[in-house]
């Protein structure tokens, strides 16, 4: 999203206050005051906890870490072992997305949503959008459309997925899935709850950067996400109704969360 302040990476400092007999388990979370990250600037920030126990965060309309670009999107590392202390470094400045604010043929930009880190692989996902001011939405809103997912095997230096690629032929053609955000399950993916050692999630709003209308869920095996093909997902109810069979979620094919390409 463009804004007209300056916009950048913060840490918070999380209190918790947690019961005497099961001290595991907090009650409550209490977020402290934030604390920026000293020179960067963009948003849209996700945290990806990657195998090699850093984090890693794509920003949007951004001029990354030290001024070390002016890009649409770029993808960063955050660096730094105490949480008032980090820094961060621009691993890739996606020069192919274009520089800040540059329009393609289609009057959108590019920007990102979600971002995560599986058994070494980082998943991020880009979109087509079009800036509020421009969109014609009555409620300023920034529209997404014609998302792609692209992955990274050398923690972000080079992404599979060319942006020519994703213009010309976008793994989710249209808007109803077109910024969907990751459902993370700590480092790497390790944690196995929700079947998440056999399935990848993600959940979109109808195609808004943000305050979209409607969310739908989908889903994707593990073993197949790097294959980046949109035939491989599933999701949940249809998108149309939430319902169950015999008691487990009912999950659906591609036809009404995106419109495949001819052919």
């Amino acid at each position: 999203m463009r804004l007209r302040m300056s916009s950048c990476l913060l840490a918070v400092l999380p209190a918790f206050s947690v019961s005497t007999v099961e001290a595991a388990k907090p009650l409550a979370i209490r977020v402290e005051t934030p604390i920026p990250l000293a020179d960067n600037s963009g948003d849209t920030w996700v945290a990806a906890w990657a195998a090699d126990g850093a984090v890693y965060s794509p920003s949007d309309d951004t001029s990354g870490f030290h001024g070390a670009t002016n890009s649409n999107i770029a993808f960063n590392k955050v660096t730094g072992d105490d949480v008032r202390k980090l820094g961060g470094v621009t691993v890739n400045p996606m020069k192919d997305y274009g520089k800040g604010g540059q329009k393609g043929p289609d009057g959108c930009t590019w920007k990102s949503s979600g971002c995560c880190c599986l058994d070494g692989t980082i998943y991020w996902v880009v979109a087509r959008h079009k800036y509020g001011e421009d969109s014609g939405d009555p409620k300023r809103r920034q529209p997404a459309g014609n998302a792609s997912i692209i992955k990274s095997t050398d923690f972000g230096k080079t992404w599979t997925r060319s942006a020519k690629e994703n213009y010309d032929r976008p793994m989710f053609p249209g808007s109803r899935f077109a910024a969907p955000y990751f459902v993370e399950y700590g480092q790497d993916g390790r944690a196995s709850v929700d079947d998440a050692d056999r399935y990848v999630y993600a959940l979109s709003n109808d195609g808004f950067w943000d305050n979209g209308n409607s969310l739908v869920l989908g889903r994707v095996a593990r073993s197949k996400i790097g294959d980046l093909r949109a035939a491989d997902w599933q999701f949940y109810g249809a998108a149309t109704a939430w319902r169950t069979r015999r008691g487990r979620p009912t999950w659906h094919g591609r036809s009404r969360c995106w419109t495949p390409p001819a052919g």
